[in-house]
């Protein structure tokens, strides 16, 4: 028996697939050390908070950036298409690259500013980020259950996104930090009273969802890396010009992203990450 086969006489036998077959191959993830990197910077980006907010929201740049951040969204967007069709000419691998990416950016809801002109906390807004939530999560999952190895990589999506998540709520309910609307300054901490709308502001679990995707689809589609990471920095940096979030929010939210995959990746093992591996170790 070799390579995850065996042979009756009359040819290989594929066996189940085996999850350490595919594991010495690295993946297309971030390294390690970016993590003390992104801690560093949070707590450095603590002394520059109060001058970011007040530069990004109290002055005449907020119309200009936020104006410029709705503008790149379609256009990292088409970007991201563009880079996926021309870097996988198989059609069956573009669409998917197309429908996963569309699918990140419904769950991100960062294409609700674009859909439509209405107070993000109304009913309206939140009935359309529903919907755009589950459309996304219907359009990844199904399409990577597709693959040879789709229930591990259904089971390795879903462990980092639920990790993400759960992380970041306990720390904003743990931590409690006052959101810069409320003016209560930028080091107003109520700890373990978080999660209470104004008490929730670190980590930003707008910019922790945007990294655990665009680490995921890097995973999935490498070429089109860099622009997956664009489109996580654009949402944070939204977070901040919004004024719903300080920096070191954004980056705390970066750093629990990123986190929770490398995580998952090394606790299930690269077989739930990598795509389209059969058990005689080809990729489909």
């Amino acid at each position: 028996m070799a390579n995850g086969a065996a042979t009756n006489g009359q040819g290989p036998i594929t066996l189940p697939y085996a999850p350490t077959l595919d594991d010495t191959r690295p993946l297309a993830a971030p390294p390690w050390w970016i993590l003390p990197i992104l801690a560093i910077l949070a707590a450095a980006a603590l002394s520059v908070d109060e001058w970011a907010t007040h530069l990004l929201t109290d002055t005449g740049l907020h119309h200009k950036v936020w104006h410029a951040i709705t503008l790149a969204e379609p256009i990292i967007g088409t970007a991201i298409l563009v880079v996926c069709i021309a870097s996988y000419p198989n059609t069956r691998k573009t669409w998917e690259a197309i429908a996963m990416v569309c699918g990140a950016l419904l769950i991100n809801g960062t294409l609700t500013a674009v859909l439509m002109r209405t107070d993000p906390s109304s009913s309206a807004a939140t009935a359309i980020r529903s919907a755009q939530g589950a459309v996304g999560w219907a359009l990844i999952l199904g399409l990577l259950g597709l693959h040879a190895n789709g229930a591990r990589l259904c089971g390795g999506f879903l462990a980092a996104v639920l990790l993400s998540t759960a992380v970041t709520h306990l720390l904003k309910w743990a931590i409690g930090r006052a959101r810069p609307q409320t003016d209560l300054g930028l080091l107003h901490f109520e700890p373990f009273h978080g999660g209470l709308g104004d008490l929730e502001s670190l980590p930003s679990g707008h910019s922790s969802a945007a990294a655990t995707l665009a680490v995921l689809l890097g995973i999935y589609f490498p070429r089109a890396r860099p622009l997956f990471y664009a489109f996580a920095l654009m949402v944070g940096f939204s977070r901040v010009v919004a004024d719903k979030h300080f920096l070191s929010d954004v980056l705390a939210g970066f750093m629990v992203g990123t986190a929770s995959v490398l995580l998952c990746v090394r606790l299930l093992g690269k077989s739930y990450y990598r795509r389209g591996v059969t058990a005689d170790g080809r990729e489909r």
